[in-house]
């Protein structure tokens, strides 16, 4: 069924918006929407076509945040840069609530 619609010019919107987090139900919507014709699919048959697809984006896309996880655990200097970057936003909105004070 992916090979199907690999084969459609949509194909890479359609795994654009279930990257996103879009569910079969808005996407089979959204083609709906911008396709009426729909290659003369049922909304039905649609879903059941986009179902696969979803699911393989949705385990892949897990796999790979496992994967980043797993390689590349938060070193001492990653976190040091979040502190320093927590700071400095701290003593930018302090500096901006100082200045409305004033005025």
């Amino acid at each position: 069924m992916v090979g199907i619609l690999r084969r459609t010019t949509i194909f890479d919107e359609l795994v654009k918006r279930f990257v996103a987090g879009q569910s079969v139900i808005e996407v089979t919507d959204w083609v709906y929407k911008s396709k009426p014709k729909a290659g003369g699919v049922s909304y039905g048959t649609l879903r059941v076509y986009l179902t696969p697809l979803q699911a393989r984006i949705h385990h892949g896309v897990v796999e790979q945040i496992q994967q980043d996880h797993e390689s590349s655990p938060p070193s001492e200097p990653v976190q040091a840069e979040r502190i320093a970057q927590a700071i400095q936003s701290q003593i930018r909105v302090k500096f901006v609530a100082s200045l409305v004070a004033e005025e």
